[in-house]
């Protein structure tokens, strides 16, 4: 992502949210494991919680 965004914390958060809550996203993550989804939407907290500045 950073190739060609590089998105601020509350950006990253509402992406993750994104992928989660929106049908049409989470069908694609559903598709490879039915916990993807919120996986990556933890993990990005965790992230941003953990990452030094």
């Amino acid at each position: 992502m950073d190739y060609f965004w590089s998105p601020n914390d509350q950006q990253l958060l509402a992406l993750a949210d994104l992928y989660n809550d929106d049908p049409a996203f989470r069908a694609n993550y559903d598709a490879i494991d039915p916990n993807l989804a919120p996986f990556i939407r933890d993990a990005a907290k965790i992230y941003i919680a953990n990452r030094i500045n």
